[in-house]
């Protein structure tokens, strides 16, 4: 192989990047659990225990997904009417503080997004919630 081609070959590979944020989906776990069956030793196949197991850890997954979703539903409806203080950025990627009421929670893709003063916010910008008596919570600290 001459010099040439191999840092050729190099420099293809650090243009292809793959997006691994360290979490297995039910997606992914689906494509393993698929793999396995594909692949399985024909005369040692797998037991019915494993593959109940396997299936019964899937639905686990998929319920605790679910429970997430419903839990960051239900926490946006709970700040409508209330005082929030959100940091979000612009398109052109500068900073823009929120301060107001909470107008309206509405759900899509997956997200939570919330209207605050005539701003369309994501649930995750919001950074503190005022109570009546003007007292807030940090994010982080509630319960």
């Amino acid at each position: 192989m001459k010099i040439e081609q191999m840092s050729q070959v190099s420099s293809a590979n650090q243009n292809t990047s793959r997006n691994v944020n360290g979490e297995l989906g039910k997606d992914e776990f689906l494509k393993i659990l698929v793999a396995q069956l594909r692949n399985q030793d024909p005369l040692k196949p797998m037991e019915d225990k494993e593959f109940i197991s396997q299936m019964a850890q899937f639905s686990a997954l998929e319920q605790m997904q679910n429970l997430n979703s419903s839990f960051l539903t239900v926490k946006g409806l709970n700040l409508i009417g209330r005082t929030v203080y959100a940091e979000t950025r612009g398109i052109n990627g500068e900073f823009i503080p929120i301060h107001g009421k909470v107008e309206n929670a509405m759900i899509a893709n997956g997200n939570v997004y919330l209207t605050v003063n005539n701003a369309t916010i994501m649930l995750d910008d919001v950074k503190m919630i005022y109570s009546d008596n003007g007292e807030y919570n940090k994010i982080g600290s509630l319960a």
